[in-house]
């Protein structure tokens, strides 16, 4: 109040003391006074400052502008106090300050924590716009490089499959769908479930651009999810419209035909048995039949083809 510049050591023992019992706002407020009176704290307090954040992962944000404030002047955190606070600010941060923390990680040569680049492989695909999609499944090869298919979480693999089933959609791209179904397939491997919204996004890519193993692949899955049932929102009449007519289409140089097994075929006729057919869909259901071995099926379904 009498604009009397503070003095530095009493500040930062203010500081220490007031992190010691806990009052962690309170050691922040004292930080921000220095900081408004040109006062640099020292390496000690402002290291403890950023150690806060893990017993309360919510001081994230404020732990990360102390660390700004020490690369200003010079001071440099450990790869432990980094990674304390890369932990919070993968909680409770940006995506930036995660990344920018990793870069700076990476520059001290230490070895990649697992935990922390699952969840930012996660944080990538949840929030990063789909141009960022390459970084998250850079994470995933990273970490696969480190431990294997096992050492990615189940997190980490949905929220990377569900941004890759999003741009396969978004895009028309069979690449970007081969690039899903291989995840996909990774999980599967693993016993990992897909959600439903991203299976539907996989489905629909599959038959826009006509990748049928893909295709069969989104539609078990879905069907396992929804008791089988066309009517539940996961697997709305359209789309399985559009599975019936990719799977049982004709063969082209672009998506050659898949052998269909026939309990696969059964599903798909059991399916549409309350839905009208028209020709498009009767032919496709009709070449299912034929190529799963159902002969009888396709016979009774020439014979009462629709007008």
């Amino acid at each position: 109040k009498c604009k009397v510049k503070p003095d530095g050591q009493p500040t930062e023992k203010l500081v220490l003391a007031n992190i010691s019992q806990h009052n962690y706002e309170a050691a922040f407020g004292v930080f921000l006074d220095a900081i408004d009176a040109n006062l640099q704290l020292g390496a000690a307090a402002c290291t403890a400052l950023v150690r806060t954040c893990a017993a309360v992962p919510a001081l994230a944000q404020s732990a990360y502008a102390v660390h700004m404030t020490m690369k200003e002047a010079g001071m440099a955190l450990s790869a432990e106090v980094l990674g304390v606070l890369q932990g919070a600010c993968l909680e409770e941060g940006t995506l930036e300050q995660c990344l920018t923390l990793q870069a700076e990680l990476d520059r001290q040569g230490v070895p990649a924590d697992t935990g922390r680049l699952n969840k930012m492989a996660a944080k990538v695909a949840n929030e990063a716009p789909s141009g960022h999609l390459p970084k998250a499944t850079a994470l995933l090869t990273k970490l696969h490089a480190l431990g294997g298919a096992t050492a990615i979480s189940a997190e980490a693999y949905g929220a990377v499959f569900a941004a890759q089933c999003r741009a396969a959609l978004a895009r028309s791209s069979p690449a970007a769908v081969e690039a899903a179904h291989r995840l996909l397939e990774e999980m599967s491997t693993l016993g990992m479930a897909a959600e439903a919204s991203a299976l539907s996004s996989l489905l629909a890519a599959s038959c826009r651009t006509g990748q049928r193993p893909a295709a069969l692949a989104a539609l078990r899955l879905l069907l396992l999810q929804t008791g089988g049932s066309a009517t539940d929102a996961s697997l709305p009449a359209a789309l399985l419209r559009s599975a019936a007519l990719t799977l049982g289409a004709p063969a082209t140089s672009s998506s050659p035909w898949l052998e269909v097994p026939a309990a696969d075929a059964d599903r798909l006729l059991t399916l549409h048995a309350a839905v009208r057919l028209d020709k498009e869909l009767a032919a496709a259901l009709v070449r299912l039949c034929s190529a799963s071995g159902l002969l009888a099926e396709a016979r009774r379904r020439l014979a009462a083809r629709p007008p």
